[in-house]
């Protein structure tokens, strides 16, 4: 726009019926019938002219749609007032000699380009594009400035809308207080929609499933010193929001945005405390992760009032909000189960230490004694032997007797204690060699009582111990060649079979049974028999052992009885170790 010149001398500006003109002599070579004023009102840029005191003389509608309000005109303002608060990009406050129209007047020359923020008389910021050009009398002096301005307050608000989504999702990755984001958060909601205040609150839960909010972000808007302290004391740790017969619990009960552009008036409402400032509009946003309310956007007094439209604007960045909510929520469970798995660990670490003490005080400290008292037995019948009674002999049997249960009952308990702790890591071990080195060591036991033992199934690599597997199989057989009806050959069946992810072994007897399934539970604890030692020799540890063995390997172990006279099968399973495992045919 090229600077208005004309040869008087009066520089005049005025508005005659409605057409904006320059009171001087147009060129001879410009139609004098060109309508000036029509053209600019046809305008979508806002063009406002001023005079030499910087007051607004005249404004297009295009410049009052854009920075007024309805029933006010920007006419007779001036450019000077405090109300318009004008910015730059960055934030920082114009200068009054920045202006771009008072630049031009001052300067006397255009200003072209220039990015400013102002708050229009709706209360609403906004973002314009200004280029200004001096009026000049017929001598060259400035009179006046016309400026024109284009709203880019949409694409400014789309540039803030990216840099806070970027900023969110940077921020998750190097930020430890996530507070800190989502204040940040708060702060660009605040200036995206205009509001004057608001929150950002994590949705959780009690123990009956009720909602509530705990706050990451809050705007502080403390009324008193009481609520001033208050504020001081609870922000950093958030502040709990329990009521449901609010506007914000109308969110987390109702699960969708709340807008009410009347709240005092407003059913949902429920009151605000004493002193609290008004509350004009208030619009709630859920943050939603795969369908959960995660967290909430509360904000309040936008001037006109909130829309469905301004709820679909912010839409990306609350979206982002979420994911990054439910990764900070996901990022801090696993920074919790690892600090639990480090604790289990230390915790393994000392109860396997006091158990090495345990195993140590087992085989010297409390053996020895026992072995004192066993050969000091035998000493004193062998110097009294002639002297002794049938009475005092039947005695020291009992005390012999006791002493070696009490000794095989100290190696049970030494031999469960050491489960899982001497085998090292897992490997691939032949299961169907387990079952043939068991064999091998029952093989007197097995001649003896005349069992029978057949071998059946697929045959898998497991990983375990090899040691501890042999000691299961040979656990498992020793129980069925020994609990058997008296007179009766032992006949055995061990099995193995793919079943899912894992595999299942087993191991059958026609010996006595059991008759109730809490019998067979017990018979895994530690030195539970269901027999005395006159019938069956045991110590109540074999059992235990192969629950310790089996569970230390994954798998799990039960006993199965039809009752009493039917026999036993014991079954346990071991994880499959992948893909690799190769089975083996069993032989009859």
């Amino acid at each position: 726009m090229r600077p208005f010149t004309g040869p008087s001398s009066t520089g005049a500006i005025a508005r005659n019926s409605s057409k904006m003109t320059v009171n001087t002599s147009l060129p001879e070579h410009l139609p004098a019938a060109i309508d000036y004023a029509g053209l600019l009102d046809t305008l979508a840029e806002g063009v406002v002219v001023i005079d030499s005191g910087g007051r607004i003389v005249d404004a297009n509608p295009a410049a009052e749609s854009i920075l007024g309000r309805m029933g006010s005109t920007l006419v007779h303002r001036s450019t000077q007032d405090p109300h318009w608060n004008a910015i730059h990009e960055d934030g920082t406050p114009f200068a009054i000699e920045d202006h771009p129209a008072l630049a031009a007047l001052r300067l006397c020359r255009p200003q072209r380009g220039t990015l400013m923020g102002v708050t229009a008389l709706d209360g609403r910021r906004r973002w314009l594009q200004v280029n200004a050009d001096p009026l000049l009398d017929g001598q060259g002096r400035a009179i006046g400035a016309m400026a024109s301005f284009a709203d880019i307050s949409t694409v400014k608000r789309a540039e803030h809308m990216l840099r806070a989504i970027a900023s969110l999702q940077s921020g998750f990755i190097s930020a430890r207080d996530m507070r800190k984001r989502f204040a940040g958060l708060l702060d660009d909601c605040l200036q995206l929609t205009d509001s004057a205040f608001g929150f950002i609150g994590e949705v959780l839960h009690r123990d009956d499933g009720t909602p509530y909010l705990r706050t990451y972000a809050l705007t502080n808007i403390a009324w008193s010193a009481e609520t001033r302290a208050l504020y001081d004391a609870k922000a950093a740790d958030g502040f709990i929001f329990e009521r449901l017969d609010t506007l914000f619990g109308a969110v987390l009960t109702g699960r969708q945005t709340v807008i009410a552009n009347d709240p005092a008036n407003d059913p949902r409402a429920g009151g605000l405390p004493p002193g609290h400032p008004p509350l004009h509009a208030f619009i709630g946003l859920p943050i939603v992760d795969h369908g959960e309310i995660i967290a909430m956007l509360g904000l309040a007094n936008r001037p006109g009032g909130y829309d469905s439209a301004l709820a679909d604007f912010l839409s990306p960045l609350l979206g982002a909000a979420g994911k990054v909510l439910a990764a900070d929520r996901a990022r801090s469970a696993e920074k919790s189960l690892r600090a639990s798995l480090l604790e289990q660990s230390r915790n393994l670490a000392r109860s396997n230490a006091d158990l090495e003490q345990f195993a140590y005080v087992v085989s010297h400290d409390l053996r020895q004694p026992l072995r004192m008292m066993h050969s000091n037995l035998q000493m004193i019948e062998e110097d009294l032997h002639d002297t002794l009674g049938d009475e005092h002999r039947e005695s020291m049997r009992y005390i012999r007797e006791g002493a070696q249960r009490m000794d095989q009952m100290l190696v049970g308990l030494l031999e469960y204690s050491r489960v899982g702790r001497q085998s090292g890591p897992h490997v691939a071990v032949s299961s169907r060699a387990a079952v043939d080195e068991a064999l091998r060591y029952l093989r007197p036991l097995l001649d003896a009582s005349g069992a029978q033992v057949d071998i059946a199934g697929e045959w898998p690599i497991v990983l375990a111990g090899e040691a501890e597997l042999v000691r299961l199989f040979q656990n498992l057989l020793d129980n069925a060649i020994k609990y058997q009806p008296r007179g009766q050959a032992p006949h055995i069946v061990v099995s193995a079979a793919s079943e899912d992810t894992q595999w299942c072994f087993s191991v059958r007897d026609n010996g006595i049974g059991i008759d109730s399934a809490e019998q067979a539970a017990r018979l895994f604890r530690i030195f539970q028999r269901l027999h005395g030692r006159g019938h069956y020799q045991g110590d109540g540890v074999g059992l235990a052992v192969c629950r310790r063995i089996v569970e230390h390997f994954g798998g799990h172990i039960a006993l199965h009885s039809a009752g009493e006279g039917q026999g036993c099968e014991v079954r346990f399973t071991l994880p499959h170790p992948g893909a690799g495992s190769t089975p083996h045919s069993g032989e009859q």
